[in-house]
């Protein structure tokens, strides 16, 4: 049986908000779950690693939100495939 973990980003470590030291935060986060994953010897994680669970702006996301998401998760997906660790993205 293989082991998962699980993560979610909060408001204020959100990798698509609007101010960097907040998206900066986020991919911090992210990287120390990773690195407990990888010791764990867990192969995954999985969550809403893509934006902050529970907040839906009444008109979608934006352009810019889109390219810091992106963005974010490349270098969070090369910090996970160093380790060994795959990132699942939860579709919410």
């Amino acid at each position: 049986m293989d082991c998962i973990t699980g993560a979610g980003l909060s408001a204020d470590m959100s990798i698509i908000s609007n101010d960097s030291n907040i998206r900066t935060r986020g991919i911090s986060y992210l990287k120390r779950c990773i690195d407990i994953t990888e010791k764990l010897g867990a192969k995954s994680i999985a969550g809403s690693l893509y934006g902050p669970f529970g907040v839906h702006p009444l008109k979608g996301r934006t352009p810019e939100q889109g390219e810091y998401c992106v963005n974010s998760l490349h270098e969070v997906a090369r910090y996970a495939a160093l380790r060994g660790v795959t990132l699942c993205l939860e579709p919410l």
